[in-house]
């Protein structure tokens, strides 16, 4: 059988990993069945500055963890390294020690660019005197399964906080061309002041500016992961083929997009990595499944993500794609009359059991006779899950702007990098908390 991947290993030597996947084709550890051994490289380039001090640390770490099938479902063990005796010690049921090919010598360590410390210096002066943390995180993987493999091809990533500042933070490719642009726009400190809406206003919300991307993170993303459909905790589970949204609102998971973080060509199980249309006009048409899931629900694998080689792929989102419509930013704030604008939100929840979402929102503008006003201080916003989907307006924004706001995903202890893509949205059901 070919292997999985035919193109550059990268850090990975090709005949290793072609020996390890014939190694775990040849052998079974008792009545176990083998799935998978994840191999994993990390490094996360640090540089933090505050009034007093400019420090800068790397990271490097790397290790593996091998995976089988048992009566009881799947069982994993992990361990830090990727040499013989790390490999050995998770293989020890399936091969002798001698059997298990050595990692080749001089592997070329993963690259930080030339360039990132010059970059991450004049980056985080723009941001004030500090506490500014400047992060770039790169990572090579494979998947080793019985008979083939697969390399894990993931772009680097910056990841910028201000930690004084709730809210002020960044996630994006590095060498995006909009990234110096997305810096600036950090560097505006949100109003910590400004008008408060009165708890319990129900007002339209136009969400600009990409900030309606962390909307669509909570409201489509998280709601059609597999473990929470097949767990039925999702209010959307067993809702495939109905109308749940305005017809035209359509949003694809795409891991192809390599201009947002949450890109990958293979996920983290070594299946290739292809969009997925989540909503074709307002109809739920598709899910999000790991290799379980898509034994589940006879679907289609390719979103088992791993936050780390110690931790199990579980499924999770990509990029959200939200495709544009036909109106103008300033033609939907006119409609709306009176309502909310949102130009950046920070922080959401959303909880399946309750069918809840809670957004926090940093910045926007009251909005008078379809003109902005008063500008917004920090608040939250709440509404049902079913209600605020069903309540986004069929008049959908010309112009999808990335969120780079947000996109640092915690679920369940595993967080993530992921993207969003997302024109001006107007939202009805919305209730300040």
């Amino acid at each position: 059988m070919p292997p999985m991947d035919t193109g550059p290993a990268g850090a990975f030597e090709r005949v290793w990993l072609e020996r390890l996947a014939g190694l775990l084709g040849s052998r079974r550890a008792g009545k176990a069945r083998v799935i998978d051994l994840y191999l994993e490289r990390r490094v996360e380039r640090r540089l933090l500055r505050t009034e007093e001090r400019l420090e800068e640390i790397e990271v490097r770490d790397e290790g593996c963890a091998l995976r089988l099938r048992s009566a009881n479902g799947p069982v994993m063990e992990a361990t830090n390294g990727l040499d013989r005796n790390a490999v050995a010690s998770l293989l020890g049921r399936i091969a002798p020690p001698r059997s298990i090919p050595m990692r080749p010598p001089g592997t070329a360590p993963l690259a930080v660019p030339d360039r990132w410390t010059a970059w991450a210096e004049s980056a985080s002066a723009s941001l004030g005197p500090g506490p500014v943390e400047v992060r770039l995180l790169a990572r090579e993987a494979a998947v080793v399964r019985p008979g083939r493999w697969a390399i894990v091809r993931t772009p680097p990533i910056i990841r910028i906080a201000v930690r004084t500042v709730p809210g002020s933070t960044l996630l994006a490719v590095w060498g995006h061309p909009a990234l110096d642009r997305w810096i600036e726009a950090l560097a505006r400190r949100p109003a910590r002041t400004g008008w408060l809406p009165e708890a319990g206003t129900r007002r339209p919300v136009v969400f600009t500016e990409g900030a309606g991307g962390v909307l669509v993170h909570e409201l489509v993303g998280h709601m059609v992961e597999s473990d929470l459909l097949a767990a039925g905790l999702s209010p959307l589970a067993g809702r495939g083929g109905e109308r749940i949204a305005p017809q035209p609102l359509t949003v694809v998971d795409d891991p192809l997009r390599d201009d947002l973080p949450g890109a990958f060509d293979h996920d983290d199980e070594g299946v290739p990595a292809m969009p997925r249309t989540l909503l074709s006009s307002g109809v739920l048409s598709g899910s999000l499944c790991d290799g379980e899931g898509a034994r589940s629900f006879g679907e289609t694998p390719g979103r088992g993500r791993r936050s780390a080689w110690q931790h199990p792929p579980v499924p999770r989102m990509s990029n959200l794609v939200t495709a544009p419509g036909e109106h103008d930013r300033a033609e939907l704030e006119t409609g709306v009359g009176q309502g909310l604008v949102v130009t950046r939100a920070g922080a959401a929840m959303v909880d399946p059991a309750e069918g809840r979402v809670v957004l926090r929102i940093e910045e926007g503008w009251e909005l008078l006779h379809g003109r902005r006003r008063r500008p917004l201080a920090p608040f939250h916003l709440v509404g049902d899950i079913v209600r605020v989907l069903s309540g986004i307006r069929p008049e959908v924004g010309n112009d999808p702007e990335p969120d780079w706001r947000t996109g640092w995903c915690h679920k369940d202890g595993h967080t993530l990098p992921t993207g969003a893509l997302t024109p001006t949205l107007v939202v009805e059901g919305l209730e300040v908390l």
